[in-house]
């Protein structure tokens, strides 16, 4: 039921991915677009096909791509926190409203500074985003993650408690986090609301982590070192609050 959900959820959220290569509403901003829907549906994914787009761009270009990626994550937070209200974890929502709003809020305000540079320094173009096609594989695969670290997680949890979770939480981020987050929300784990709570924080950290090495990889344009440079600053915050407000 849960990854149906979402399963219907991504498909929707990739049609509204495609979207902006029709240029309909914002000609001029449809990278940034790009950034916002391709964040609802996949803020990895997003990030991969922006970085790409980037690689051998003009510097005063690639800065509006630097904040689409940006745009990326913070949708990401958006959408995990409506996850976790959805399927009835309200405690978690609530414990994780403080956090989750502090980095979108930071990140928005970061794409708005790459924006307006941008702006400042040369005339926005037409955009075309590049497809990311949504095929049927794409689905099975989700499906197969999610049962995947459904099991994975219950071997975890039983057998290495709360410490074993979070180095699980850190290594799923360099995956996709959806799935994990999925299945330590459907309610059949015995772990505390702070352990769930650490867990996402952590493994949407490192899926940040996995992300700012894509951007820097992937574009090989200084340009976008500034965004990479944040999403990497956000695995530490998510760390250090771990750390400090969790415990």
């Amino acid at each position: 039921m849960v990854s149906g959900l979402v399963g219907r959820s991504r498909c929707i959220c990739y049609f509204l991915f495609k979207l902006p290569r029709s240029n309909l509403f914002f000609p001029a901003r449809g990278v940034l677009l790009t950034g916002v829907l391709g964040g609802l549906y996949s803020s990895t994914a997003a990030t991969v096909v922006l970085s790409k787009r980037a690689h051998g761009m003009k510097s005063e270009e690639s800065r509006m791509i630097g904040a689409a990626i940006v745009l990326a994550t913070l949708m990401m937070y958006l959408r995990l926190w409506a996850l976790i209200l959805v399927l009835g974890h309200t405690e978690t929502a609530l414990r994780l409203a403080i956090p989750f709003a502090l980095l979108a809020l930071t990140s928005a305000l970061i794409a708005w500074f790459l924006y307006k540079n941008q702006a400042q320094n040369s005339t926005p173009q037409a955009e075309n985003p590049p497809q990311h096609p949504l095929e049927f594989t794409t689905a099975l695969l989700f499906a197969f993650l999610f049962v995947f670290f459904a099991t994975v997680t219950h071997f975890v949890v039983h057998d290495f408690g709360t410490s074993g979770l979070h180095i699980l939480s850190f290594m799923v981020g360099f995956t996709d986090i959806d799935p994990f987050v999925l299945s330590l929300l459907d309610g059949k784990f015995h772990v505390t609301e702070g352990a769930l709570e650490a867990a996402i924080m952590i493994a949407s950290g490192s899926n940040n982590l996995l992300k700012a090495g894509y951007t820097i990889g992937l574009s090989r344009n200084p340009q976008l070192y500034y965004a990479a440079g944040w999403l990497a600053l956000t695995f530490f915050i998510s760390l250090g609050y771990v750390a400090i407000v969790i415990g």
